[in-house]
């Protein structure tokens, strides 16, 4: 019969299930061991030191999970800047393409947390700057008036007014595409989402041109 002394350790596993190892309860050992990592293992103890080596205060500027300072990530990134302006407006570029809808949307929550202070600098700007001003929005309106025409006009007015809340304005051909451009017309419009709107930006191939102008001569009877 088994000794139930060494069965069985002081805490009740048994050991002959279990094991043991160098006299351990093997479940007490791991036990053990899991608590004292976490007790004793801190994965970024720079974390909780005031100061970066630099001298920058980390409880105001912060750490990255890394544990680096923030502050000094900064200075780097505006050092390389001056160095190396040719690569890192490249570099800024491929990630602006690669990242549009995230920017984006970044763009649009930034915007909507802080639309008091956007709205009072523009309108600053404005104040300042009247001929600047003056000469963006007019190139803005002959860019767009470009496309507006005195035809396809039957029920824009109904459009506008029939539109769900929550949806937007989007003209399925954009009005100053990169590839191909649509008019301001009744069947160039459609309800979008605003983020669906954003995402889909400027964007439109000429093949999906082709489709959509197709679609119109079909339901006209002219195709």
């Amino acid at each position: 019969m088994n000794n139930p002394k060494k069965q069985f350790c002081k805490n009740g596993h048994d050991t002959s299930i279990c094991g043991r190892t160098k006299g351990w309860c093997n479940i007490c050992k791991k036990e053990y061991h899991i608590n004292y990592w976490d007790d004793h293992y801190d994965p970024h103890p720079r974390a909780k030191v005031q100061f970066c080596p630099k001298g920058h205060d980390t409880f105001i500027c912060g750490r990255y999970s890394s544990s680096v300072c923030k502050q000094c990530v900064l200075d780097y990134q505006a050092e390389y800047r001056k160095e190396h302006p040719e690569q890192k407006a490249e570099m800024d570029r491929k990630y602006r393409e690669t990242h549009k809808e995230e920017l984006a949307l970044k763009e649009l929550e930034y915007y909507h947390k802080n639309k008091e202070i956007l709205d009072a600098k523009k309108k600053e700007y404005r104040d300042a700057n009247p001929e600047i001003y003056k000469r963006i929005i007019l190139k803005s309106k002959t860019n767009r008036g470009l496309r507006v025409v005195s035809w396809g006009r039957d029920g824009m007015k109904e459009f506008y007014d029939n539109m769900p809340n929550g949806m937007t304005e989007d003209h399925i051909i954009p009005l100053q595409g990169d590839d191909v451009s649509g008019l301001h017309v009744r069947w160039n419009l459609q309800y979008l989402p605003l983020i669906d709107n954003i995402k889909k930006s400027n964007k439109c191939t000429p093949e999906e041109a082709t489709k959509h102008y197709e679609k119109i001569l079909i339901e006209a009877g002219l195709k």
